[in-house]
């Protein structure tokens, strides 16, 4: 299955999930993660395709591709890193 989004989305969804960590209070934890394991952002984007059906009761569907969509692009996981570490 294949996603497109446009940039605006893109900076929608990632801003969605940069706020909501930001609310949990787990940026700064994600972010050391994601950090330290950058260069495997697409085979946990993989994972959390495949895992999908058993993430979906939790987080909707078009979240979860967007998060899939932002691990698989190493940009995309840089920009997200400096939008987690921004506030």
């Amino acid at each position: 299955m294949c996603y497109t989004y446009s940039v605006e989305e893109k900076q929608h969804i990632r801003r969605i999930w940069v706020d909501s960590l930001h609310r949990w209070g787990v940026q700064d934890f994600v972010a050391l993660i994601l950090d330290a394991v950058e260069p495997l952002a697409p085979v946990f984007a993989q994972i959390l395709f495949v895992t999908q059906p058993l993430v979906r009761p939790f987080i909707a569907d078009e979240k979860i591709n967007a998060l899939v969509d932002i691990l698989d692009n190493p940009k995309e996981v840089q920009t997200f890193l400096d939008m987690l570490q921004e506030k």
